[in-house]
């Protein structure tokens, strides 16, 4: 019995980060959509390579330790290679357009 408890609380600090990394995550996204005016129902109505998206995904990258795949599944971007892909491009500024009509 001790055995199986010592096992649950190796696994509970990675879990708590994880969550934790998870969260801050979500906070970013939270607060990416508040600058743009959009809601989380317009991210799987946008281009799965939309500018905003790919910054998005970009401060993701630099501020937590998310996978790929919770990225393209969160952004609704498809598969977590069309995301590095996408990631890898450079096209001059990549930071969201906003307040210009068509282009967003």
């Amino acid at each position: 019995m001790a055995n199986a408890q010592s096992r649950a609380s190796e696994s509970h600090p990675s879990q708590t980060r994880r969550e934790t990394t998870e969260g801050k995550a979500r906070r970013i996204v939270e607060e990416e959509l508040d600058k743009l005016g959009w809601t989380g129902a317009d991210l799987p109505t946008r281009a799965k390579g939309d500018r905003c998206k790919i910054h998005m995904a970009r401060r993701l990258r630099a501020e937590t330790a998310v996978t790929l795949k919770w990225i393209a599944a969160e952004l609704h971007m498809g598969t977590w290679t069309h995301v590095a892909n996408r990631l890898r491009q450079r096209h001059g500024n990549d930071e969201p357009v906003q307040n210009q009509p068509g282009l967003l």
